[in-house]
């Protein structure tokens, strides 16, 4: 044991003292590591930060550790190589003033292996994967590191007029120059080379993506809650809310989006796939949470590469219990038998209080509900390709029976057509459709057809509106009124004689056909009541009288 020890001392101090004897191998050793190079793009972000450049970039390099007093660097070169390693621009050089030999000589270059082509997923963005120095690829005196994927060229393709640029010292404030003139669309790696008096003493490979004159904007993230706009309102734990990353790109490109709370990915897609939202559950636990988005302007069918980072927006969410959301019809709740509040699902606020989850809103077209914001809150998408249908039969006629019931809708319309049917049985039918700043109730059965309009005002286009439709119905017979709030108006009464008795069957669906308009639905209510076979109503005294007010329209398709 005791004779280890020694010979270990001995072999330790040996070395030490081989370390002490060779100069040169002493410089290597302690340069290495302090050749770290960056480069601030724009004035504005280095490329740790982004890896995004355009055609008008600008490249200022600088080194992250100081080399002003290193007497083995003499300048630095950079330029650019596409992923299977050709120099595809011109190379720029910084010379220290007055080294003619560090301006005329050509030091030896190794050829560099060509860069992975491609990924292997999204599991981590470039964000995720960047620590305090440079990226993988970067390595000691004279080598190179990267993915490889296959064999480099054997002669690099080399621009014709290289730039030399004359620089009193290689500092943090290294002239800006642009090289990326004739490149096209996609990814590359910028080279960056430390030079010495024979040799390249250091390589850092910063790979970037190339945008070219393509459009590629990210603005800040917002917040939207359901019933009442967010502002800068505290938001209830355990809320959904959509968040919105603003993106405005070229249409060459489809930028994917990857979503963060914390270091956790929550989401991520493209921007086609409507990813730019993200329906997001607040933490039960209170206080400030941050979510983060970072998005890669990437063309059709590229994925998303592992060692580049995207551009980055952060949002700050202040949850706290003391919050209480607003709903348009909280004040009729009492009344209700169904209420579907929209709150980031399909849910009956009525079913859940009674433990019946089953009647949620039940999906026509097999699509995933899309909640989209509007005039600072979100709501329910519903349009030709989104449809719902509600559960059972809210409106239930027994024989001989008479009922009265109220239809409340909140809601934001965006294009012409039908947003709400109510179908009963076979025999009638009471719809509510939006077109020309109208809104227009329509009941019909069989060839008979009426229907009311109301206009809406300025400004009603471009946000949620509140309709109510009430209805009588009975074994022979249907009426109908709309109103619309804020201010109030309201049509007059419509009533139809059925040709064949109700049975009381009562289908109601949002959107899901062609005829659909496009709406976000905010709040919908259902209200009802059974009255005795021979009570008197409204509809009874409309018939009775023969009148039967209303501009006839086209029969029923």
């Amino acid at each position: 044991m005791h004779i280890r020890k020694i010979w270990g001392s001995f072999i330790l101090l040996g070395f030490s003292l081989f370390l002490g004897g060779c100069g040169e191998l002493g410089t290597v050793f302690e340069s290495q590591g302090s050749y770290r190079v960056n480069a601030l793009v724009d004035g504005e972000y280095t490329l740790d930060q982004s890896s995004i450049i355009n055609k008008n970039s600008t490249i200022s390099p600088f080194f992250v550790n100081s080399v002003v007093n290193d007497p083995d660097v003499r300048g630095l070169t950079v330029f650019v190589q596409n992923l299977p390693g050709a120099v595809v621009s011109r190379k720029v050089h910084y010379v220290l003033a007055g080294d003619a030999r560090a301006a005329t000589a050509q030091p030896e270059e190794r050829a560099l292996p060509a860069a992975a082509g491609t990924n292997q997923g999204a599991e981590k963005s470039g964000a995720e994967r960047q620590d305090d120095g440079d990226t993988p690829g970067t390595t000691e005196t004279g080598k190179t590191e990267t993915a490889q994927t296959a064999e480099p060229p054997a002669v690099a393709v080399r621009a014709p007029e290289d730039q030399v640029l004359v620089v009193k010292q290689l500092d943090q404030h290294l002239s800006a120059f642009q090289i990326f003139e004739n490149l096209g669309i996609g990814r590359y790696n910028l080279i960056f080379q430390v030079i010495g008096e024979k040799t390249v003493l250091y390589t850092a490979v910063k790979p970037i993506y190339f945008l070219g004159d393509a459009d590629f904007t990210l603005g800040e993230i917002q917040s939207f809650l359901p019933g009442t706009p967010t502002g800068g309102r505290l938001i209830p734990p355990g809320t959904n809310v959509v968040l919105e990353t603003e993106i405005s790109a070229d249409s060459r490109l489809d930028p994917y989006v990857m979503w963060y709370s914390g270091k956790k990915v929550i989401a991520q897609g493209r921007v086609s796939e409507g990813a730019q939202y993200l329906l997001w559950k607040t933490p039960e636990q209170t206080g400030f949470h941050t979510v983060r988005a970072e998005v890669f302007p990437l063309l059709p069918g590229e994925r998303v590469p592992e060692n580049i980072t995207g551009k980055i927006k952060e949002l700050s969410l202040a949850i706290s219990a003391k919050s209480e959301g607003i709903r348009p019809f909280a004040g009729s709740a009492g009344d209700f038998v169904n209420w579907y509040q929209f709150r980031g699902n399909l849910d009956d606020t009525l079913g859940l209080r009674s433990g019946n989850p089953e009647r949620q809103l039940v999906p026509l077209l097999s699509q995933k509900p899309r909640w989209v914001p509007f005039a600072g809150m979100y709501g329910l998408a519903v349009g030709p390709n989104e449809g719902y249908a509600l559960p059972g039969k809210p409106f239930a006629l027994s024989e001989g029976e008479r009922g009265r019931g109220r239809i409340s809708l909140h809601f934001a319309s965006l294009s012409a057509g039908t947003i709400f049917t109510a179908r009963f049985g076979d025999t009638a039918v009471l719809d509510l459709s939006l077109a020309g700043g109208n809104v227009t109730l329509h009941i019909s059965s069989g060839t008979a057809s009426w229907q009311e309009s109301l206009a809406l005002k300025a400004g009603e286009t471009d946000t949620f509106i509140t309709a109510i439709i009430d209805f009588e119905i009975a074994p022979d017979s249907l009426s109908a009124s709309l109103a619309l709030e804020n201010p109030v108006r309201e049509t007059k009464p419509l009533a139809i004689a059925l040709p064949n008795t109700l049975n009381g069957e009562a289908l109601i669906r949002l959107g899901g056909t062609e005829q659909s308009g496009t709406a976000i639905f905010d709040e919908l209510a259902l209200s009802y009541t059974r009255l005795p076979p021979h009570a008197e109503t409204d509809i009874s005294a409309l018939l009775r009288a023969e009148e039967i007010p209303g501009e006839p329209s086209l029969p029923l398709r």
